[in-house]
């Protein structure tokens, strides 16, 4: 097993928050629109202020992955 991390350039903090709503902000998105457009705006107002950088700076996010290779042992 073996982590690999990638970084990947972003138009700022919502490019991250675009990425995201790919994977980890799919539940969060199936709530009611208003509720869902109220976080997205809050999130990326966070994200922007965690980076530091002007809303037209690019970033680089660092996305990791995790590796496993298994085999079967057989009878």
């Amino acid at each position: 097993m073996w982590e690999t991390t990638y970084f990947h350039p972003m138009g700022g903090a919502e490019g991250i928050v675009e990425w995201l709503k790919g994977t980890t902000l799919r539940p969060a998105l199936e709530c009611p629109g208003e509720q869902s457009d109220a976080f997205l705006t809050a999130l990326t107002r966070e994200v922007h202020i965690a980076c530091g950088a002007s809303k037209a700076d690019p970033i680089l996010f660092p996305f990791s992955r995790l590796f496993l290779v298994a085999t079967r042992r057989r009878p």
